[in-house]
């Protein structure tokens, strides 16, 4: 039976009619009528119509009603004549040439995300192959056919079969046999139900190769995929000057092709614009992709005529509950962490396998863990999707949760730890507290992404939330932006309640380091007290001891180690007290080793030495800031910023060579250069080629 006969058989039943009442309805005889549902002839183009008329179909009924009506036959082949010329795909259309002409397989799937150019780079595959006298080529277009059980009838009418009560597969065979046929199937994503069927195929039949377009993969044996991206850089730009009319590519066509990731599709419909405005104005648009990449050609199918509309006919054809996932995908702007996910979504695993398979979602590695990050035009549908306040509020507060926790997160996290912030400021500001502050200022530390760190905690907490304008300024002042640190801390100072007594402390400890760093030793010993004098009122001791340490800091700045050694001992009784973990006590432990090292007190440093575990909890945080040269004040030296100092008798009395220890250098005694501290930062140690400096409590 025809896939015609079968689908006007399916279309009279369900409109309840009889073989005559068609037939009178649509102004052919009995006897034809019955003929046309045992596939014993062929319709015309006008019965056809006039039967889709008798029975009211619409859409994609009549489309598929009507094409099934006009069969293909192998002596009048049904491949197109030519293409309005391929652009950067030479590579792949030779490589399908030599799979095709060759027979190294005879089953080739080309895959790819909406708008990769599949059709037409079958099309072109289809009429070179046109051309030749040793094969014979036949197309098959199934875009509006989503009925899994005609896709026998169909293949075996576009290969010319007959009509026959054999089954599909046995049709072709006989029909077939050994001769030398090329099929190109377009658009079958819709239909890898019936993948198997047409797998068969091949196998039954000797000189038949099969080459189907798909955005997903039909996953059965035999098959060969060719998977198609984005378009080569300078083929992208030759693409849209050839469709847009310019002479040449300058900068703001790359631009344009590198925001819609190089994809045709994109790159056509962008193209489109230039009658109404620059490349470079559309460049500068471009930042609401699915807004400007509308208005293809009309004789175009509608998916082709908008990037909107080719993504959302994608998305009609995976499951309800994968388009769910589609859509809470939006909410991540980074990507998103397999284990964060199924955190969020429970088990996520089969939807997942669906979209990947149709392009909607990419896996890109990061480091041990699988992420799946969506491509920017189809970020954008999904977040226009996501109409969940809930959704969006689950997802800021995992990620704010996590940091709190002491969880470590990559630097592709970064932009989901930016949206988290700024969905905390605008709609629960009370997450944003001290706690909250200080993961943050760890995060930004441990990627080394200080700038973005600071500013985002800076414009958040000008909306009145102190701890984050304390820690913008901490991370401008490691990055060395001294003004914008001074300047946060002031900001957080003005805003601060009188009884908030952690942030003004850490706002005069900051102005205290931003001092010492200056070279303004009495500024920042003026800070750094006023600060203690807070810290006292408050009775916490732990902010009385990272005070303490910050103090000593300034005191060693100033030539004053036996000072500096009282405070930190001071500052780690205060830790202790206020039971510090780890990374605090770590800290203080490792300045005080610092300076009873340059004393010449080996005895004390090693009994001091805390165990290996104490410095950190976690290995990606640091104990100091890390720089990749020593800055020219830290080095050894026998002189100060200040006042000379008496000259060194010894020539290598500051001298520092490395002792084949980890983490530890050999130093002359101060004793041979007759002074009790040795240079402004002899405090300052080389491992690793990194340059550190003694910590201050932040």
């Amino acid at each position: 039976m025809s896939a015609f006969a079968e689908l006007l058989r399916r279309h009279r039943a369900a409109a309840g009619l009889s073989q005559v009442e068609l037939a009178r309805l649509s102004g052919i005889s009995d006897r034809a009528l019955r003929d046309l549902e045992q596939g014993k002839r062929v319709p015309r183009a006008q019965s056809a119509r006039l039967m889709a008329t008798a029975l009211k179909l619409t859409g994609d009924d009549l489309t598929a009603f009507l094409a099934t009506a006009r069969p293909s036959t192998l002596s009048a082949p049904s491949a197109p004549a030519g293409t309005d010329g391929l652009v950067g795909r030479n590579d792949e259309l030779r490589s399908l040439l030599d799979l095709v002409l060759r027979r190294r397989h005879r089953l080739v799937s080309i895959t790819g995300p909406a708008g990769a150019g599949k059709s037409r780079l079958a099309a072109e595959l289809a009429a070179l192959l046109g051309g030749r006298t040793d094969l014979l080529v036949c197309t098959l277009d199934l875009s509006a056919v989503s009925d899994v059980a005609l896709v026998g009838d169909l293949v075996a009418d576009a290969l010319g079969c007959g009509p026959s009560r054999l089954a599909p597969p046995d049709r072709v065979a006989a029909h077939l046999r050994d001769r030398r046929v090329v099929l190109v199937v377009d658009r079958f994503e819709q239909l890898v139900d019936a993948a198997a069927e047409l797998a068969a195929l091949p196998r039954r039949c000797p000189g038949l190769t099969v080459v189907v377009t798909s955005q997903r993969p039909l996953r059965v044996r035999d098959e060969h995929v060719l998977a198609l991206s984005g378009l080569p850089r300078e083929a992208a730009a030759a693409l849209f000057v050839r469709r847009a009319g310019l002479e040449f590519a300058d900068d703001a066509v790359h631009a344009i092709c590198q925001k819609v990731e190089h994809m045709p599709l994109a790159i056509e419909l962008a193209a489109g614009w230039v009658r109404l405005m620059s490349p470079a104005d559309l460049a500068t648009r471009l930042t609401h992709r699915l807004r400007y990449l509308t208005d293809g050609p009309r004789d175009l199918p509608a998916r082709h005529r908008s990037l909107r509309a080719a993504i959302e006919a994608t998305l009609d054809m995976v499951t309800a509950e994968a388009r769910t996932t589609f859509r809470f995908l939006g909410g991540f702007h980074g990507g998103v962490c397999l284990e964060d996910l199924e955190t969020l979504l429970g088990q996520p695993l089969p939807e997942l396998t669906e979209l990947v398979d149709i392009n909607l979602v990419r896996l890109t590695p990061d480091g041990d863990t699988s992420r799946y990050t969506l491509p920017d035009t189809v970020a954008e549908l999904a977040a226009e999707q996501l109409d969940s306040p809930d959704a969006r509020a689950r997802i800021a507060s995992h990620y704010l949760d996590r940091l709190r926790a002491g969880s470590t997160f990559g630097a592709l996290d970064a932009a989901n730890i930016r949206a988290a912030v700024r969905w905390a400021a605008a709609e629960d500001p009370a997450r944003l507290d001290a706690a909250a502050a200080m993961a943050l200022t760890r995060f930004y530390e441990a990627t080394g992404r200080l700038g973005e760190g600071a500013e985002l905690l800076s414009q958040v907490g000008t909306g009145g939330i102190p701890p984050l304008l304390i820690r913008s300024g901490q991370l401008a002042a490691l990055r060395g932006d001294l003004d914008a640190a001074s300047e946060s801390a002031e900001r957080a100072l003005a805003v601060a309640a009188d009884d908030d007594h952690s942030t003004r402390t850490a706002g005069l400890s900051l102005l205290g380091m931003v001092a010492v760093e200056r070279g303004n030793p009495g500024a920042a010993l003026a800070h750094l007290r006023q600060a203690l004098a807070v810290a006292r009122l408050s009775g916490d001791d732990a902010t009385l001891g990272r005070v303490l340490n910050n103090l000593s800091s300034a005191l060693a700045e100033i030539g004053r180690p036996q000072q500096a050694i009282r405070q930190l001992e001071a500052a780690l009784a205060a830790k202790r007290r206020a039971g510090a973990g780890p990374f605090e006590l770590g800290r203080t432990l490792f300045n005080l080793a610092l300076l009873t090292l340059d004393l010449g007190a080996l005895d004390t440093t090693v009994s001091r030495r805390p165990r290996p575990s104490a410095c950190s909890p976690r290995a990606a945080t640091p104990c100091w800031p890390l720089w990749p040269r020593p800055p020219p004040h830290w080095r050894c030296s026998t002189t100060t910023r200040r006042r000379p100092p008496p000259a060194c008798t010894a020539p290598t009395a500051c001298s520092r060579t490395p002792s084949g220890r980890t983490g530890v250098t050999a130093s002359r005694p101060p004793s041979t250069c007759g002074r009790a501290w040795c240079g402004r930062r002899s405090a300052t140690r080389r491992r690793g080629g990194n340059w550190r400096r003694p910590c201050g409590s932040r």
